[in-house]
């Protein structure tokens, strides 16, 4: 069974950057490894073969498919450098979209990937953004991408999700929660699954209140990239 862990929504988009799938698409040899990014959590390094996007709250999307790589010296196992073998697949000796074995090149070094994991996108743990700043985002998007296809004419309703605003778009049957956060100068959009339990407007305005109160009193800790949440 493949391991599942939590990341912190800031930490996840960051690790998701290693995605390394497509350069297999480019490899020239079938006898030489593959160059692949990586990211490191709990002291191994993993590489990412797929990224799946989705609401957060539902338990199929909003993952990272990746792989723990350990040197090759200490693998034990068959090993390749095919991504996709389907010679392997037909005889048996491996599992359609299983790379365990597949050796892949880091910096240089060979690595192969040992162990299968999902990386789950969690809330951010970012400070939340103000509802003026989440309404401007809102309003300075409104023609363009999914707004201007699904949702013209559609303003939102204002809630919140431990203390980050949520744009409410609602429409006859149809309803879209869309979390509103910021990533560096960014703010990023996190959709929401339908199950879950929003708070009021007030508590958006109550939720920031209250944190100004605390940082005018003591300096806000930052939150270390490696501070990360086991699911």
């Amino acid at each position: 069974m493949t391991q599942e862990i939590q990341l912190a929504a800031e930490v996840w988009e960051e690790c998701r950057k290693a995605y390394s799938a497509h350069r297999f698409l480019e490899q020239q040899s079938k006898d030489k490894p593959c160059g692949v990014a990586t990211f490191e959590y709990q002291g191994y390094l993993y590489t990412v073969f797929g990224v799946c996007h989705g609401p957060y709250g539902n338990p199929v999307w909003g993952r990272i498919m990746a792989y723990r790589l350990v040197p090759e010296a200490t693998f034990n196992g068959e090993t390749t450098f095919v991504y996709h073998d389907e010679d392997a697949i037909a005889a048996g000796r491996r599992a359609r979209g299983d790379h365990t074995g597949l050796i892949v090149l880091v910096k240089g070094t060979r690595m192969v990937c040992e162990k299968a994991v999902s990386f789950r996108r969690g809330l951010p743990t970012t400070r939340p953004i103000s509802r003026q700043e989440a309404e401007r985002h809102e309003q300075q998007s409104q023609g363009m991408g999914w707004r201007a296809h699904f949702w013209k004419g559609i303003h939102p309703s204002w809630k919140s999700l431990q203390g980050h605003p949520v744009a409410l778009y609602e429409k006859q049957e149809e309803r879209l929660a869309m979390l509103l956060w910021k990533h560096g100068r960014h703010v990023e959009e996190l959709p929401l699954s339908d199950d879950l339990e929003l708070d009021p407007l007030e508590s958006v305005s109550s939720a920031l209140n209250d944190e100004a109160l605390i940082q005018r009193r003591q300096p806000m800790a930052r939150v270390p990239m490696e501070q990360l949440a086991l699911f």
